[in-house]
């Protein structure tokens, strides 16, 4: 029996304590904000009623609510939701009502209510997203568009409550291809339909639109579903940019496209003008020029004029025509005005394979300046073929290129600044190699004269574009075949000697005949040395009937990479170069005479 007694008693004690602890452990939630959907629900959030991690049971019990002088009283509808979580959503009439809201917590036998939440359900409504109907452009405003929207299924607010108390806030979400970043817009709206304006005219927008009641603290509803449609084009907005490349008996006219915020619509065709300058009579001829352009061409060709004209290119769309572009074309025989000043200096640098920066210094006394030009192409001299500009304003010292650059091709490039009509400056050449890369080719090379124990050769370098980089250094000399000993030969940078003839040349002494020599390009950069190996072989006296022969002496030349990087150096140059030479009728011994070129071809 006393152990019984004991036994209840500790029982007893330890539902008080748990009682206790309950107690103390729970303190009162707050109900941070509620979310109304219209005939659906409210969703309260709340703060927890504890730290510690104990499976704390909330209900959230919502009430309708009547509101006597400053007396909250209690309606018939009452819902609840039990949770665990700190948020839970209970059922509701409409956005029409006011209403109660309160937590309870509970843990174990303890239980603890948060003060009363009153609200209107306008005040914390979450709408349904608008029913976008109609993405319309306003043909008396371009810059425009006209968006049509309806009331959802499912609204709190009547139409009349919409158009006369401007108690919608709306967010307008417009982006466009050729303006890739997203424009968000806010506005009052008072009406079922909303103007987006401060747009581009003749591009084509996608936008969509979300709302919330100005009042209160409701979050935005969800995003309409997204409609397309084009402002309507005006006339372009500015000139294109022009620039012309002159030739022996034509020069060509060449535009840039305008952008998108010039052109306005899409642009249909161009138009070229010309006249004589102020002063000068006469007739400046269009040649290709003449008559409507279509849009994607880029230039057209007219005749060098006689005298000099000042040409003018105009863009053209549905709406209108764009300002006039205006440019100086020189006659053939114009004579030099007053010098411009040249730039003061002009730096390439490479930032990639395929991007090279331009930058720039104005000379002194460069007052007038209305921009820069800039040219570059992979061949020099430029053709129109390969050649690349770009106009940039008096405010602009640097250009980054990104097309018409390849690594391992030269690009050659000019600057120059432009005065008046776009009437250029002296330019500034510089050039350079986003990458250079083994030679693709070695130098041509000529027998100049062959004596009896020397041979003197000539050669030229090859283009740059086939260098694929600077040549830094060249030589040859002579050595047996397989040996390693080399006798250099003494390398003639002279132009006009008495055997370059106005071109590298150098002559090997004490050759052989029979023995080998080499010949290289090296591009110092990279360590690539592309060697030319050869042997002179016996003359032979082929005699005629007339006893007089012809002596011919053999050079064979090989083109070879002694680099590492030369792994997929794949050329292979293989040169037979014939030489004939008199000899006397009655030896087999070759006299050399003079240093006649035969014939020379690949083999």
């Amino acid at each position: 029996m006393t152990n019984r007694k004991a036994m209840l008693l500790l029982l007893a004690v330890g539902t008080a304590l748990a009682k206790g602890v309950g107690a103390l452990l729970l303190r009162e939630p707050t109900i941070r904000y509620c979310v109304f959907l219209e005939h659906a629900n409210v969703t309260c959030y709340w703060e927890p009623a504890a730290n510690m991690s104990f499976k704390i049971c909330y209900t959230l019990t919502v009430n309708t609510t009547v509101k006597v002088g400053s007396v909250w009283k209690l309606g018939h509808w009452v819902k609840q939701c039990i949770t665990t979580h700190t948020h839970c959503s209970a059922p509701i009439l409409s956005l029409r009502h006011n209403y109660s809201m309160d937590v309870q917590a509970s843990l174990q036998d303890s239980h603890i209510r948060s003060a009363t939440h009153y609200r209107h359900g306008l005040l914390e409504a979450k709408l349904y997203a608008p029913h976008f109907t109609k993405l319309l452009g306003i043909a008396e405003k371009p810059e425009c568009l006209k968006l049509f929207w309806d009331k959802p299924k499912s609204f709190g607010l009547s139409r009349q409550e919409v158009e006369n108390k401007s108690i919608l806030l709306f967010q307008i979400e417009l982006h466009s291809p050729e303006q890739p970043h997203v424009r968000v817009r806010e506005k009052n709206v008072s009406a079922f339909h909303v103007l987006a304006c401060n747009l581009v005219p003749g591009i084509t927008y996608t936008a969509r639109m979300r709302y919330r009641i100005v009042f209160g603290n409701g979050p935005w509803s969800d995003w309409s579903k997204s409609l397309t449609n084009t402002t309507t084009e005006a006339a372009p907005s500015a000139a294109p940019l022009i620039w012309r490349f002159i030739e022996s008996e034509h020069v060509t006219l060449m535009w840039k496209p305008l952008l998108p915020g010039q052109a306005n619509g899409k642009v249909l065709q161009y138009a070229v003008g010309c006249r004589g300058q102020e002063g000068v009579h006469g007739v400046c001829g269009l040649g290709r020029c003449g008559g409507a352009l279509p849009a994607p061409r880029r230039s057209c060709q007219l005749p060098v004029p006689p005298h000099a004209c000042s040409c003018s290119v105009w863009a053209a769309n549905s709406a209108g025509t764009s300002p006039p572009a205006h440019i100086t074309i020189p006659s053939a025989t114009a004579v030099p005005g007053l010098p411009r000043p040249p730039l003061s200096s002009v730096w390439l640098t490479v930032l990639g394979d395929r991007q090279l920066l331009v930058r720039w210094v104005p000379g002194g006394g460069g007052g007038g300046v209305k921009g820069f030009v800039l040219q570059w192409s992979s061949v020099s001299p430029p053709t129109l073929e390969w050649l690349h500009w770009e106009r940039v304003n008096a405010s602009v010292r640097e250009y980054i290129i990104t097309e018409g650059v390849e690594p391992e091709m030269p690009c050659y490039v000019s600057v120059r600044a432009l005065y008046g009509d776009n009437e250029p400056g002296p330019e500034l050449f510089r050039k350079a190699f986003t990458r250079q890369g083994v030679p693709s080719a070695g130098p041509s090379v000529v027998l100049q004269e062959l004596g009896e124990d020397s041979v003197t050769l000539r050669w030229g370098q090859p283009p740059l574009a086939q260098l694929r980089g600077f040549l830094l250094g060249e030589g040859f000399g002579e050595q047996h075949r397989g040996d390693a000993k080399r006798v250099e030969g003494k390398v003639q940078h002279v132009l006009g000697g008495q055997h370059c003839r106005g071109q590298h040349c150098g002559t090997l002494h004490h050759c052989a005949h029979g023995r080998w020599f080499s010949w290289s390009f090296h591009n110092l950069p990279l360590g690539v040395s592309i060697s030319h190996h050869g042997a002179i072989r016996p003359a032979r006296c082929l005699h005629t009937e007339s006893q007089v022969g012809r002596c011919i002496h053999s050079l064979y030349i090989h083109s070879t990479c002694t680099h590492p990087t030369c792994t997929h150096y794949t050329h292979s140059l293989y040169i037979h170069l014939l030489y004939t030479h008199l000899c006397q009728a009655q030896t087999s011994r070759c006299s050399y005479t003079m240093g006649r070129q035969g014939r020379s071809q690949v083999v």
